[in-house]
């Protein structure tokens, strides 16, 4: 659970401190731009996705293995999409730019996964997670 939250709250305050900082007058052209604007939006909606994955650790389903699969992918998605769009922003280049869909492919990859976890889960009487 902490690597996931921990995790969570890191990508959130390094993108949002991005996003803020190079909406504030730098000198980056409209494309830069929106490639910060997309690596912040898509990496502040993974980390919500990451504390999820946190949290469901205490969910009742034989597919924890699932669970953190899928948290890695969120991550991982999350350095390689919003990571690689935000150094191509304010470098000019990425000799990994291949790592930038690679990402996305992750996260798209991290939702399927946790939607199977969700499903696994097992209903109980008594209150908890799922």
């Amino acid at each position: 659970m902490k690597l996931w939250v921990g995790s969570a709250g890191l990508f959130g305050g390094l993108l949002l401190a991005v996003d803020a900082a190079t909406s504030h007058g730098t000198a980056l052209d409209q494309e830069a731009m929106r490639w910060i604007d997309l690596a912040s939006s898509y990496g502040m909606i993974h980390a919500v996705a990451m504390i999820a994955v946190g949290l469901l650790a205490f969910a009742r389903s034989p597919l924890h293995l699932v669970r953190r699969i899928s948290g890695t992918c969120f991550l991982l998605g999350i350095l390689f999409f919003s990571g690689g769009l935000v150094t191509k922003a304010l470098t000019g280049s990425f000799p990994l730019s291949f790592l930038i869909p690679v990402g996305g492919a992750l996260q798209i990859l991290g939702w399927f996964l946790l939607a199977i976890f969700g499903l696994s889960c097992k209903a109980t009487n008594e209150r908890s997670v799922l």
